[in-house]
């Protein structure tokens, strides 16, 4: 079992680095891949011993889909399902199939009210945590649908959010599709 108090200390802590060095690490990427970056999203799972880093480029458009796999609309509309009942339906959603282990989704406008009266507020950290263990707590439990509709089993699920820009990245790491 999770011990609670000793892995939010984890997660506050991580979190506090990863702002620090957000800025570190994006100015890197930018330089040695010569994109701007518009969001740099992370997550990572101790106990799986995975994690992510997602950057977004401001070349990036939302709207298109690089790599689209079968029951890619019926999974967006999962996508929704979920969120709604984690907070509310995203304004925009989107997945890209990176590989045959690696899917990234995309939400933007998925905040409520509530949610950024907090940021506003100074409880971004505090919001981020308990964002993070909601979703992946609901995420989990719909495992069987989102295998259904992916073909293949979810491993683990990262999230971040850049609350700023009221946006989302969702990692799915898969079982390889074949």
């Amino acid at each position: 079992m999770r011990n609670k108090p000793s892995s939010e200390l984890v997660e506050k802590i991580r979190d506090r680095l990863m702002d620090s060095l957000s800025a570190e690490i994006v100015g890197y990427l930018e330089s040695k891949v010569g994109i701007d970056i518009l969001d740099f999203y992370y997550d990572w799972n101790l106990t799986t011993k995975t994690g992510m880093f997602v950057a977004v480029s401001k070349a990036f458009d939302p709207a298109v889909s690089v790599h689209s796999f079968d029951n890619q609309t019926a999974f967006h509309k999962e996508i929704e399902r979920i969120s709604l009942a984690a907070e509310k339906v995203p304004g925009f959603v989107n997945s890209y199939l990176v590989n045959p282990r690696t899917l990234v989704v995309i939400r933007d406008n998925i905040l409520v009210n509530i949610e950024k009266e907090i940021i506003a507020h100074g409880g971004h950290e505090m919001l981020r945590i308990a964002k993070r263990s909601l979703e992946k707590r609901f995420f989990g439990t719909n495992q069987p649908q989102l295998k259904k509709l992916l073909n293949t089993k979810v491993l683990d699920i990262l999230i971040d959010w850049n609350f700023g820009r009221d946006s989302s990245s969702a990692l799915f790491i898969l079982e390889p599709i074949a």
